[in-house]
């Protein structure tokens, strides 16, 4: 069991440095959080139909909303689920644009897209995009939040993995070198500066870490399966069965 902590300290590590450097980012720069104004509007969009544009923040959807009692959506996440779930059924929005509040019936269309795996995936829209995110700063929250987005990545990292794998995910479209490594950071500095070079560094550290624990010889996780059936047997596995 000494051995196998041993194994398992360097990816441990690893997800601790994201971690803190996510905390860091979230202390420094504030949690970037999505609100629910429209950013964009897709043209001959059900949304672009009634007349939704870019600026407008969405105060209630789904739901009947008087001018006394207004409910706002917690995240645009929100949004996008019950968007989602509507089935493709009238939707009533209610708008702010310039402090006044107006409403809207829209039709969701069916329609399919692309996943970060590459995945075929079907769902309904209205044709809105998100405003760019704002950076809200708690610093209480910093630190919960630095934890939920390191396990949330590892999580997405693993089921990446997972599919490549399993050849559900083409392993040529979604592994890079040190070359692309270097492109992907120049891009970020130029783009996120300091904050986004954070956190790529914590992505980067996750993924070293889960590589470091999938049970390939040479790796940590290679070490392991040896030492379990060492654990069990009593005795060590032949030098010859592990070459």
């Amino acid at each position: 069991w000494k051995r196998i902590i041993i194994c398992l300290a360097g990816p441990g590590f690893n997800i601790l440095l994201a971690a803190l450097i996510y905390i860091a980012a979230y202390f420094v720069y504030g949690i970037p959080t999505l609100t629910t104004k429209i950013g964009a509007v897709s043209k001959g969009s059900p949304a672009e139909n009634v007349g939704l544009k870019a600026g407008d923040e969405i105060i209630d959807i789904d739901a009947v909303t008087d001018g006394d009692n207004l409910s706002w959506p917690m995240r645009w996440e929100d949004i996008g689920e019950i968007i989602n779930k509507s089935g493709g059924k009238e939707l009533k929005v209610v708008v702010s644009r310039g402090g006044n509040f107006f409403e809207v019936r829209v039709v969701p269309k069916f329609g399919e897209t692309k996943n970060i795996f590459g995945e075929t995936v079907k769902y309904y829209f209205i044709g809105i995009q998100p405003a760019e995110p704002v950076f809200v700063k708690d610093a209480a929250q910093a630190l919960p939040q630095g934890i939920l987005k390191t396990s949330s990545t590892a999580a997405l990292m693993a089921v990446g993995i997972w599919k490549m794998v399993f050849g559900t995910v083409q392993v040529s479209d979604s592994v890079g070198g040190p070359i692309q490594i270097v492109q992907v950071l120049i891009q970020i500095m130029g783009d996120f500066g300091l904050m986004g070079v954070m956190f790529f560094s914590a992505f980067i550290s996750i993924n070293l870490a889960i590589i470091n624990l999938l049970p390939i010889p040479m790796l940590d996780g290679g070490h392991i399966p040896f030492l379990l059936i060492e654990a069990i047997r009593g005795k060590p596995v032949s030098k010859k069965v592990r070459e």
